[in-house]
């Protein structure tokens, strides 16, 4: 998993049934069972996915602000779930 301030922004797993590593790219954008990439190895899959980021970065860390700060009105006022859109539809 790569995570910027508690958001997961990469998560990789391996499949049980045959072994092979996945990588599921902008995880913060689609949530769990997102889209993901065949990985050939554990090790080409975290390459692959840290510089993915690097590529990504500044879009990841504006995405990644924007969940906090939703998450931050949140935790101030729970009244606000019900009348504040978050950032990503899969957070509904």
């Amino acid at each position: 998993m790569i995570a910027c301030h508690g958001v997961w922004v990469v998560a990789m797993a391996q499949r049980v049934n045959d072994g092979i590593w996945i990588a599921s790219l902008d995880r913060h954008r689609h949530g769990p069972g997102g889209p993901f990439r065949w990985c050939s190895s554990y090790e080409q899959g975290r390459a692959g996915a840290e510089l993915w980021v690097a590529r990504h970065e500044v879009r990841l860390r504006e995405d990644v602000a924007k969940i906090r700060e939703y998450r931050d009105a949140i935790a101030e006022n729970r009244l606000l779930r019900d009348s504040l859109k978050p950032p990503f539809e899969w957070m509904e």
